[in-house]
């Protein structure tokens, strides 16, 4: 196989997308995905791991999509620490927010809503 050639991922046709709001790219299905995957030069250092900022095991997810086992492919995905890392971001945004709350009260909604029948602001 040619690594420098691609497959194409199959996208919704123009004049059907124009009607709807649904995903454009329809991405691969298993074989194109495994086609896609043999492209992979495995190299020694590897930049896409040092890349990712989510630490996935890129490689070791190749290598299963590849062999064709999707699963644990799926499997080397979950063991990334993305969702861990999006609920520290997460948990420092709230925190963020309400200590604004607290140090700026007039910067607060809730305090500038009416909280009675005929109260307002």
């Amino acid at each position: 196989m040619d690594v420098l050639k691609k497959v194409p991922v199959r996208e919704q046709d123009a004049k059907v997308r124009a009607a709807n709001f649904e995903e454009v790219c329809l991405g691969y299905d298993k074989e194109e995905a495994m086609c896609e995957a043999s492209r992979c030069i495995n190299c020694k250092n590897a930049q896409c791991v040092k890349g990712c900022p989510v630490a996935i095991n890129i490689p070791g997810f190749i290598e299963k999509v590849k062999e064709g086992d999707i699963a644990a492919a799926y499997q080397i995905i979950s063991e990334s620490s993305a969702v861990c890392v999006r609920r520290r971001a997460s948990a420092r945004a709230n925190v963020s927010a309400a200590s604004r709350a607290n140090r700026y009260p007039s910067a607060s909604l809730s305090g500038m809503l009416p909280t009675g029948p005929g109260k307002t602001a």
